[in-house]
């Protein structure tokens, strides 16, 4: 009996400084950000951009259109040269550290407060090439309700582009809080 108390003892001192070891803990809700994860058919490839255009404003019927040239007033994420940008709607653009590529995975991390704390976000991602040429896109852009959604996915309903590196399959968004 002696011998359990000695353990729990010791497990309990364990537990408390291990946690007070971490430090103060943030709770679920104080941090906010997207996750955007895209699925190209092949492999990412750096011959290829890819565009994905965030609508801030609200209105769930003004979203970006397929052309990227038509994208004034949006946030762009872009991966372009191995590197990641991030433009904002007054058109300055600025390296932007939050993405990683892996195969055929590209994931991109924005922390909501760089895109002015909106509650809805519209979607669109395109692949073009070097030149701004189309590839792929999605057939229409989607609304994430970031109160209410915590993950939405998108399948590509167009036509296989040809290209591996630049067919878009799937489109997921994922918001922590």
């Amino acid at each position: 009996m002696e011998r359990i108390k000695v353990v729990l003892i010791l497990g309990l001192l364990v537990f408390f400084v291990s946690g007070c070891a971490r430090g103060e803990q943030p709770t679920w809700g104080t941090g906010s950000e997207i996750v955007i994860t895209l699925t190209m058919r092949g492999n990412v490839d750096s011959g290829v951009e890819y565009l994905v255009a965030l609508d801030t404003d609200g209105n769930v019927l003004t979203g970006p259109k397929k052309d990227p040239a038509e994208w004034s007033g949006f946030y762009v994420l872009r991966w372009a040269g191995n590197n990641f940008y991030l433009r904002n709607p007054n058109g300055e653009e600025r390296f932007f550290s939050g993405g990683s590529v892996s195969g055929s995975i590209m994931k991109m991390d924005v922390d909501l407060s760089d895109l002015g704390k909106p509650s809805t976000l519209d979607v669109m991602v395109v692949t073009t090439d070097k030149g701004g040429n189309i590839l792929d896109s999605l057939g229409n852009y989607f609304t994430v309700r970031l109160g209410s959604q915590s993950y939405v996915s998108r399948e590509d309903a167009s036509a296989d582009t040809g290209n591996a590196s630049s067919d878009i399959l799937r489109v997921e968004i994922e918001v922590r809080r």
